[in-house]
């Protein structure tokens, strides 16, 4: 194959595509993770490194797929890329800065990774920033930055924190000029419909107590539940409480009472 003359050769983009063949195992390579890693690293070299082997090196190391787990050098590898533009590299030394894996722990630099990598649209990025921007980790704290950071991980990216996150902010009025009631309920749902228990949580108490929406207690009961089934003892407490007021639902009441306080929850015990 050309490509594999090429890195013989000395080509960095050659050995790169070597590395990706022993990793996959195709273009006639055998599957051979030690081997990748091997053609990876040389690629990475020099000035004229290729930043995609940078990146694969870096996950390697994290991962220790093909070697000892090395988080130093992933971070390195990780930074090599980044300041090459790779926004899964910049998005990843992010993460090794504000973790303080294989590097010292730096949430401003953190955030600045997070920002470069959102400017190039990486969905898991613009998600951590906006939790950035609304806790004030490593910024000043901003619902109306957060919003715009997370309507594209929540839209296009279907990321259900993202749409929970969201969903809140819109509910409660923050970052917009005025509470999108039927939007935050629509990313709520689309979260609690794919599993998240704090939105199914939130939502059943949104049809509960009627708070942004019209109470209606046949929703209340199927987001609550669906969170109580997942161990969420505050779901479980306040089904037992609507369950309570039903007619034949004494004993299904009981039974999630009973699961509430075996939880810990202290008003169930």
């Amino acid at each position: 194959d050309r490509f594999k003359q090429s890195a013989s050769e000395g080509d960095p983009m050659g050995q790169f595509l070597m590395g990706v063949a022993a990793l996959e195992g195709h273009h006639g390579e055998t599957k051979d993770v030690v081997k990748a890693l091997e053609w990876f690293e040389k690629a990475s070299q020099g000035e004229g490194g290729v930043p995609q082997a940078q990146y694969k090196a870096g996950v390697m190391y994290h991962t220790g797929e093909g070697c000892g787990r090395d988080t130093a050098k992933a971070a390195e590898y990780f930074r090599r890329a980044a300041e090459q533009g790779i926004a899964e590299a910049q998005f990843n030394l992010g993460l090794c800065l504000e973790k303080g894996e294989g590097v010292a722990r730096d949430t401003d630099e953190a955030v600045e990774w997070y920002g470069k990598a959102a400017r190039q649209d990486h969905m898991d990025a613009r998600l951590l920033l906006g939790y950035c921007y609304l806790s004030g980790k490593g910024v000043e704290v901003d619902h109306a930055v957060a919003v715009e950071l997370l309507r594209m991980p929540a839209n296009k990216g279907q990321i259900m924190e993202a749409q929970y996150a969201l969903g809140h902010l819109l509910m409660n009025g923050q970052g917009v000029e005025a509470p999108d009631i039927k939007g935050g309920e629509k990313y709520l749902t689309s979260a609690a419909e794919q599993g998240m228990v704090s939105a199914q949580h939130y939502l059943g108490c949104c049809y509960l107590e009627g708070f942004g929406v019209a109470k209606n207690e046949q929703k209340a009961v199927e987001w609550l539940q669906a969170a109580s089934v997942k161990g969420n003892v505050d779901s479980m407490w306040y089904l037992y409480q609507v369950l309570a007021r039903g007619k034949k639902m004494e004993k299904e009441a009981e039974r999630w009472l009973k699961a509430a306080a075996d939880g810990g929850h202290q008003e169930a015990l």
